[in-house]
């Protein structure tokens, strides 16, 4: 009797040790884990600060380009190293720029089933006098003959909501995107010849400075800005 006592003694006390153990390396493991996440967030945070950064330079070299030209001619893309290269080989498959840069541009902003939403900054032409447009995307084609464009079809609602006067009105559209202009441009839905286009802002895929144009001339007579939703 005595030694089965002894005996179960010493199953408890060696259980106890076991349990202890165990607990110890559950915490240690449960430390290193937090430790890892920990790295994990910060790292994760300095690359989402570098593309951040990244991204707010892109948008001030386009506003520059835009302000005081990028060196190259009307029909060309800027490799962003003073080289020029025909638009129309931009995204083709073929690194035309020593740099590669006309392939770094090829990403989709237009996704199919994507909706924008453009809040009037002035309007000077249109009958409807809307304060927002609604974008929506029904169809993005890329066809290899030609890679550089894309074929889109879109959908706009146009909504007015004065207090006296509450209207909207819906349209379909084509038109195309062109990857080094990073340009939307539709088609006039409408006998008075006003078509929209949306000029993507570098470093920011979810932003778009849209403008009513008269298509006969390209004059700018609206303008909306637009946010992805």
């Amino acid at each position: 009797m005595k030694t089965l006592l002894i005996v179960a003694a010493l199953v408890a006390v060696a259980t106890a040790e076991l349990r202890q153990r165990l607990d110890s390396q559950s915490v240690r493991l449960d430390r290193l884990a937090a430790r890892v996440e920990a790295v994990s967030d910060v790292l994760q945070g300095r690359a989402d600060a570098s593309a951040a950064a990244e991204g707010r330079v892109d948008a001030l070299n386009s506003r520059l380009d835009a302000a005081f030209g990028d060196g190259c001619g009307s029909g060309e893309f800027q490799c962003g190293d003073g080289q020029c290269v025909s638009l129309l080989s931009v995204c083709d498959g073929t690194g035309n720029c020593v740099n590669n840069a006309d392939e770094t541009v090829c990403e989709n902003p237009l996704e199919v089933g994507s909706r924008w939403v453009g809040n009037v900054v002035y309007d000077y032409c249109t009958n409807r006098r809307p304060e927002q447009i609604s974008l929506e995307i029904t169809d993005f084609e890329i066809r290899s003959s030609f890679k550089s464009k894309a074929y889109v079809d879109t959908k706009f609602i146009l909504e007015s909501n004065r207090a006296d006067d509450s209207k909207s009105a819906v349209f379909l559209s084509t038109g195309t995107y062109c990857f080094g202009c990073r340009l939307l441009e539709t088609q006039p839905p409408e006998s008075d010849n006003l078509a929209l286009t949306c000029k993507f802002d570098q470093g920011d895929s979810n932003k778009c400075s849209g403008y009513i144009i008269r298509a006969a001339s390209g004059e700018k007579c609206a303008k909306f800005a637009f946010v992805k939703q």
